[in-house]
């Protein structure tokens, strides 16, 4: 296995519209920098970059993109070697609203508790992944929707950092692809629980409720969303969940308020959210 030794530099970027919400990255699969450009800036330990093509080889995933030619490959450095890596776009945001992270993951070979993947807002981290939490990820590409609540104007950073801790039997190979962050200026809304570690956000224009969480020790989760009936309309379930996210599809339910249920360890605690058509 190998990956190519380069560097990139980054420069801030311009925003554009996409479905009606402005999505504010560019090079946003990664080819134009893959090339030679400068929109994503990449270190790495061992390689110079956590940009790979199929010239760094299939890591026994086999690693490869979700889309193009090129993706960010973060670990791959091996036993008993330790290796940390990044991937940095600076962004500009002219009109203000509610932020939402999304990418394409790849987990081909987990590792340890001491490996992981973070994702960062301004120095702020929004989402991780530890090298031994594999729940629903594996050998092919998951879509991971990461809610990021209010984002003001101005310039803003994205920072991806992996680390491989090299304490682990076998290697450590993590994978993003296809990454955008779109601001929504009127089209969701948020709710925060800090006390139980819950993150709701209702993205009406695409029909998506995302449940994030941040919980201070690992859980069993069922949700279980119901109309002011009572009637179970949708219902998801996750396991050994510490820091992750669900969403939910709420095409086609009548608008209106429903109830959105959370049971863990034998607690129980419901929010309610508005739902449009």
């Amino acid at each position: 296995m190998i990956k190519r030794l380069l560097f990139f530099a980054f420069m801030a970027i311009l925003p554009c519209l996409s479905n009606g919400q402005t999505q504010v990255l560019v090079d946003t699969s990664l080819e134009a920098t893959g090339a030679g450009g400068s929109d994503w800036a990449s270190s790495s330990l061992n390689f110079g970059t956590v940009l790979c093509d199929a010239v760094c080889g299939i890591c026994g995933g086999p690693c490869a993109p979700h889309s193009g030619t090129w993706y960010a490959w973060f670990g791959g450095a091996g036993p008993a070697t330790a290796e940390e890596g990044t991937l940095t776009q600076t962004f500009n945001v002219t009109t203000a609203g509610t932020g939402s992270l999304n990418f394409w993951l790849m987990l081909p070979i987990t590792g340890v508790p001491a490996d992981s993947l973070s994702a960062f807002l301004d120095g702020n981290m929004v989402w991780f992944k530890l090298g031994d939490d594999s729940v629903g990820y594996g050998n092919t590409y998951a879509l991971v929707t990461v809610p990021l609540g209010a984002v003001s104007t101005g310039i803003h950073t994205i920072d991806w950092r992996g680390i491989e801790s090299g304490t682990a039997p076998t290697v450590f190979n993590i994978l993003i692809d296809d990454i955008t962050i779109t601001v929504d200026a009127g089209t969701g809304i948020s709710d925060y629980d800090f006390e139980n570690g819950v993150t709701l956000y209702t993205n009406y224009q695409d029909h998506i409720l995302n449940c994030a969480f941040d919980f201070t020790e690992r859980t069993d989760l069922i949700i279980r969303i119901n109309d002011m009936l009572g009637r179970e309309v949708r219902t998801g379930q996750m396991q050994n969940v510490k820091k992750d996210y669900i969403t939910f599809n709420t095409y086609g339910l009548t608008g209106g308020i429903y109830n959105v249920t959370f049971i863990k360890k034998g607690m129980v605690f419901t929010k309610q959210i508005l739902i449009q058509e």
